[in-house]
């Protein structure tokens, strides 16, 4: 188990399929026969005293058949514990049956319940069938068989269940195959396809009390049944068809029912029946006789029934129903059922529904699924935790009375949905390419505008699931900086090579007259008085080859030097 030690205060936990699993097969084993917390085993054991309670919904889809918790009374292999199924589900159960060694077949999610209890505990989606070797098949959607236990606030819905055999006698009830001195109060079955070989029952198959030594006879009190189909034929004429919209046959006993009804529920036998003995019934298929010895009935305090169907077959009888006692759909759907029906009961979708009935979570689920879906991408949202807290604030295990709670769980979940932020686009890539674009003097190219187009046409609004798009823009910043062209070098003005000017040559004579007497020399040589023309920056002061103007000047400084030299020697002379 997933904790506990079995006491009322401290139940041994069933969180998992594993769990109930374990359960069935320890109760199956015979390992469970000494199990008696009250040391009284005879002959109860089979975690008679012990408790067990279910903490989470459980789906035993993928188990090929399942094999009921106890499956048989004559080998002692009964569950006499105490079940809180905590107002959470078993579903989608799939079994054949199993069979004891006497050759009774039993399929249900218990098999036999015996001196022990059930409670809170829904099952849906189950199909369960089982065959008869030569003898009884029960089968129930919450329980084969409750023999002197105690059951409270369960339900069973949208379930099929089949009980059939190679000679007669099976049973096959939407909620429980047979009883016998069984209490049930505030226990439901919806929309179950029944059928059986023999007796059938939208709630109960075969009611078979024990009134030997004063036993309690089995009641039931604030029970119902609605949009079901029960049905009931044999291919042998030995058999019987015996089909009752609540339970199908009363032998010799008191079917007792208080704020009870039967709704929108086809009660028929089948076409391929050939039983001689038919019956069917509203409340009862069939009230046993034997003789004038006793007659089973019906006791009947404050219940209803409306929108049924009877189909005889054939040949066959109906058991007789107080006619007052039927309403029509607008009365179940309106309330005006409900109330007479007392505290218990709350207004449903068409019909009465108990208050300790499990609150409707569809909405709640949906919402959850939609969240998961959204999860796949929670990285791309700013405020994903909002969702993350709506969801972890779901609290299962509800009943109707607490539905508004539950449908605000559904709400708070949606509008977290809602609500989400997508994050930003990231935009590097655009801002890389526009630093490049900037750094750029756009007046040295001729298609900048290309540039700056690509850079006004940015939409700085897009969120993380449009990135492709601000990668795109990046992208088109590039190409129009990879396709700029710069605007051609202006041509330079040619620049004048300046013409050097010509160096006029000192205006002397080229010799001194010959009869001229020489005039004396001064004490000092004279300094040269011509002032030397300056010459053009980058000429050389070499007479270069060729120059014309140069080599005159050269013959005149020669005669001037030439003249000087002979003067000179005159005068040493």
């Amino acid at each position: 188990m997933s904790g506990g030690s079995g006491t009322q205060d401290d139940p041994w936990l069933i969180s998992t399929a594993a769990d109930l699993k374990a359960l069935a097969d320890f109760v199956n084993s015979g390992n469970a026969k000494n199990y008696d917390a009250d040391c009284n085993t005879n002959p109860p054991g089979n975690f008679h005293g012990y408790y067990f309670k279910q903490t989470a919904d459980i789906d035993l889809q993928g188990i090929e058949n399942w094999e009921p918790i106890g499956y048989s009374g004559g080998d002692n292999l009964y569950f006499a514990g105490n079940y809180d199924g905590g107002n959470y589900k078993i579903c989608n159960a799939v079994s054949t049956g199993k069979q004891d060694s006497e050759g009774y077949s039993t399929a249900g999610i218990f098999g036999w319940v015996a001196f022990g209890s059930v409670s809170n505990l829904h099952v849906e989606n189950a199909t369960f069938s089982a065959s008869g070797n030569q003898t009884y098949a029960f089968v129930g959607g919450l329980a084969a068989v409750a023999n002197f236990a105690t059951i409270t606030n369960c339900s069973v819905t949208d379930s099929t269940l089949i009980s059939s055999t190679t000679s007669y006698n099976t049973s096959a009830g939407g909620f429980v195959g047979d009883s016998g001195n069984s209490v049930f109060s505030q226990c439901a079955a919806t929309g179950n396809q029944v059928n059986s070989t023999s007796y059938s029952g939208g709630f109960l198959g075969e009611l078979d009390d024990d009134d030997s030594d004063g036993a309690s006879p089995s009641s039931f009190t604030d029970c119902y049944v609605a949009s079901s189909s029960v049905t009931s034929g044999s291919t042998d004429s030995r058999d019987v068809g015996i089909a009752g919209g609540f339970c199908g046959s009363v032998t010799n006993e008191n079917l007792i029912l208080e704020n009870c009804f039967v709704f929108n529920t086809n009660i028929a036998i089948s076409d391929e029946n050939r039983a001689t003995l038919n019956s069917v019934g509203i409340f009862a298929g069939r009230l046993n006789t034997n003789g004038s010895s006793y007659t089973a009935k019906v006791t009947i305090t404050n219940c209803y029934y409306g929108k049924n169907r009877l189909v005889l077959g054939s040949s066959g009888d109906s058991v007789d129903v107080d006619h007052n006692l039927e309403k029509t759909a607008e009365e179940f759907a309106d309330g005006t059922v409900t109330g007479p029906l007392g505290s218990s009961f709350a207004n449903g979708s068409g019909f009465p529904i108990l208050g300790s009935s499990p609150a409707d979570y569809t909405a709640v689920d949906a919402a959850l699924t939609k969240a998961a879906d959204t999860a796949q991408n929670r990285d791309d949202y700013t405020n994903f935790s909002d969702v993350d807290a709506a969801v972890n604030a779901v609290v299962r295990g509800y009943d109707r009375t607490h539905q508004s709670e539950v449908d605000a769980m559904a709400q708070a979940i949606r509008d977290a949905v809602k609500n989400l932020v997508l994050k930003g686009a990231d935009y590097t890539a655009v801002d890389a390419a526009i630093t490049k674009a900037n750094a750029l003097n756009k007046d040295d190219y001729t298609n900048f505008a290309a540039v700056q187009a690509a850079i006004d046409a940015v939409d700085r609004t897009k969120d993380i699931t449009q990135q492709s798009e601000v990668d795109t823009m990046a992208a088109d910043i590039q190409r129009a900086l990879a396709a700029l062209e710069k605007k051609p070098a202006p041509t330079a003005a040619p620049t004048a090579v300046p013409t050097a000017a010509p160096t006029q040559a000192p205006q002397e004579s080229t010799a001194p007259a010959a009869t001229q007497a020489p005039t004396p020399a001064p004490t000092t040589a004279p300094t040269a008085a011509p002032t030397a023309t300056p010459a053009p920056q980058a000429v050389s002061a070499i007479p270069a080859t060729g120059d014309g103007a140069n080599i005159a000047l050269l013959w005149v400084m020669l005669v001037v030097s030439g003249g000087a030299a002979l003067w000179i020697g005159r005068k040493k002379g």
